[in-house]
């Protein structure tokens, strides 16, 4: 049942997509993106679902992407 998720995608530009799967009316529909400040590698969501951690090898970070608003709330060495 996708009517009360988001579908995210790490991109190769240094972006996330944020899809939402409902209000396309039969196609996906692009909710937002979230620039990122450099190509993400591999992400985890926390248990509680509000944020997301996206590893950033070529910077050395790990952007801390706040799921409520989709804006990333800090970079961790």
């Amino acid at each position: 049942d996708l009517n009360s998720y988001f579908v995210v995608t790490l991109n190769r530009s240094p972006t996330l997509a944020v899809l939402d799967p409902v209000m396309g009316f039969g196609r996906t529909r692009l909710y937002t993106t979230v620039p990122l400040r450099a190509a993400g590698a591999d992400w985890a969501l926390d248990a509680a679902r509000g944020r997301l951690y996206v590893s950033m090898p070529s910077a050395g970070k790990v952007a801390v992407v706040e799921t409520g608003t989709w804006k990333v709330e800090a970079e961790v060495d």
